[in-house]
C-alpha cells in the first residue's frame, strides 16, 4: 500500500517538471510567464490567483467535455470565462 503523502509528493514533483518545461518554452520565445501550482477546485484556484494577481491573460487547457456532461457536471474553462475580466485563451 502506497502512502499517500509521498504519492501526493511525487505527482507534485512531476507536475512541478511539466510547468517548468512549458514555463521554458515560452520564455525561449520572450513571453513572461508566471506559473503557480496549486490545489483545490481547478476554477475557483484560477478564479482566486486572476483576482488577486495582476494578470493580464489567462491561457488554460480544456477537456472538451460533452454538451451534456458540461452543463451536468460544470466546465472549468466556462467557469473562468463567467468569473475574470481579462481575456482567457481556451487550448483544446
Amino acid at each position: 500500500m502506497a502512502n499517500p503523502l509521498e504519492v501526493l509528493q511525487a505527482c507534485q514533483e512531476f507536475f512541478k517538471g511539466s510547468l517548468d518545461k512549458a514555463k521554458a518554452s515560452f520564455e525561449a520565445e520572450g513571453v513572461k510567464v508566471n506559473s503557480v501550482m496549486s490545489s483545490g477546485d481547478v476554477a475557483e484556484v484560477i478564479i482566486d490567483t486572476v483576482k488577486t494577481e495582476s494578470y493580464d491573460k489567462v491561457i488554460m487547457g480544456r477537456r472538451g467535455l460533452s454538451a451534456l456532461t458540461g452543463l451536468v457536471l460544470g466546465s472549468v474553462s466556462s467557469k473562468v470565462l463567467a468569473n475574470v475580466d481579462i481575456p482567457v485563451t481556451l487550448i483544446k
